[in-house]
């Protein structure tokens, strides 16, 4: 009696939907794609050669290796001396002695192969980033010229960020 009562109210309902069927015209479809995307972290390390020799310094002798490295994506990479840094014009800056602020050493930030870098002026508040050709790689050497360098530390820092152009 109970699955009879049942099969009648199925019976029932189904008869009321059919009864009470409409049409639908001008079906539009829409659809979106759901992107989740991976945050890309980047990663900047300055590594100094080690035994470097006060006294006279050739001109474009390496002094550090920069490396930058992304996860969760391949944008440009874009490259400038930190604003802490005494700079001189585009890549060149003028670095002071941390012992003798009157020691200085010229140095520039070059590709691995002693190329110049694309740059480009037209960052908000002025600053000139440079984009190494590889995307990772920059070297830090002296100065196009010869100079004689004091025994003496000198502080080198850059700032590499995600090129959003």
């Amino acid at each position: 009696m109970k699955h009879q009562k049942t099969l009648l109210a199925v019976l029932l309902t189904m008869s009321c939907i059919t009864a009470h069927a409409a049409s639908v015209a001008d079906v539009t479809p829409a659809t979106a794609t759901v992107d989740f995307s991976q945050a890309m972290t980047l990663t900047h390390t300055l590594t100094p050669l080690s035994n470097l020799q006060a006294g006279a310094v050739t001109a474009d002798t390496k002094l550090a290796d920069g490396k930058i490295t992304v996860t969760g994506g391949t944008p440009t990479i874009a490259i400038k001396a930190s604003s802490s840094m005494q700079t001189g014009t585009m890549n060149a800056v003028i670095l002071k002695g941390n012992n003798d602020p009157s020691h200085t050493l010229d140095v520039s930030f070059v590709n691995p192969d002693g190329t110049g870098m694309a740059a480009d002026t037209g960052v908000a508040g002025g600053a000139v980033w440079f984009m190494p050709f590889d995307n990772e790689n920059y070297i830090i050497q002296s100065a196009s010229r010869e100079q004689t360098v004091a025994a003496d530390q000198y502080d080198i820092s850059m700032d590499a960020g995600i090129w959003n152009n």
